[in-house]
C-alpha cells in the first residue's frame, strides 16, 4: 500500500526551523509558499521559498541555508535539504527549497555482500538466509546490517510474528533504504515507518 496526503494549511501550520545535522537550531525561517506532503511509505517532502530581502533588509541567516542542513517542521517531522534553486535578481532574490524526511539519508549508504549464493564458506551451506532482526544471530539479521551502516538510527517496534522468519537474500549491493523498503518489505510483506524525531 502506498498513499500520501497533503497537510498544507498556511494559516495553521507549525513554525519551520533551520538546523545543523546534529539538530541544533540555527534560526526560525520566514518561509512562504510552504507545502508538506507526508507519505506512509516513501520519504515525506517539504517545499518552501524564502526571500533574501524583506522591506529592504536581508534575512540574517540567508547564507546559512544550504543543501544538507536540516529543517524542522515543528512537532511534525525533520527534513534534510536536498535541493536549492535561486530565482529573481540580487535585489529580489528568492530561494526555492526542497527537502525530504531524514530517512532519505539512508539512501546514501550501501549494504554489500549479502548475496554470496552457492558458496560453502558459512554455516548455512552457502545459502544467504537472513531474518529481519535477531539478537542471537546478528550476522544474519537485516536490521543489524542496516544499523552497521546507519549508526545514528536505532530500533523501534518490531512485530514479533515476523522478525525471526528467515528468507533468502541475494543482493550484492543495495542502499540501506532500499534494503528495508524494497527488498525486506517484499520478502517479509511488511512496512517500515521512520520516526525522524527519535530516529527509529
Amino acid at each position: 500500500m502506498n498513499f500520501s496526503y497533503n497537510k498544507y494549511h498556511e494559516l495553521e501550520t507549525p513554525d519551520t526551523y533551520l538546523a545543523y545535522p546534529n539538530k541544533k537550531i540555527i534560526c526560525k525561517l520566514p518561509v512562504k509558499n510552504r507545502q508538506t506532503e507526508f507519505s506512509f511509505v516513501d520519504p515525506s517532502t517539504y517545499t518552501c521559498s524564502i526571500n533574501k530581502y524583506t522591506n529592504g533588509i536581508k534575512f540574517r541567516y540567508y547564507d546559512e541555508i544550504q543543501i544538507g542542513r536540516y529543517i524542522e517542521f515543528h512537532n511534525c517531522e525533520w527534513f534534510r535539504i536536498t535541493d536549492i534553486s535561486i530565482s529573481g535578481d540580487g535585489e529580489n532574490e528568492t530561494l526555492e527549497i526542497t527537502a525530504s524526511s531524514l530517512e532519505i539519508e539512508t539512501s546514501q549508504t550501501y549494504v554489500t555482500a549479502l548475496g554470496s549464493l552457492f558458496t560453502d564458506e558459512d554455516d548455512q551451506g552457502g545459502l544467504d538466509i537472513y531474518c529481519l532482526y535477531s539478537e542471537t544471530d546478528q550476522a544474519h539479521s537485516i536490521m543489524h546490517k542496516f544499523f552497521e551502516k546507519n549508526p545514528s538510527w536505532s530500533m523501534g517496534y518490531f512485530d514479533p510474528a515476523i522478525k525471526n522468519e528467515y528468507r533468502i537474500v541475494s543482493e550484492d549491493s543495495v542502499t540501506s533504504y532500499d534494503l528495508l523498503t524494497s527488498t525486506a518489505m517484499e520478502l517479509w510483506e511488511c512496512v517500515f515507518q521512520f520516526d525522524t524525531y527519535k530516529k527509529t
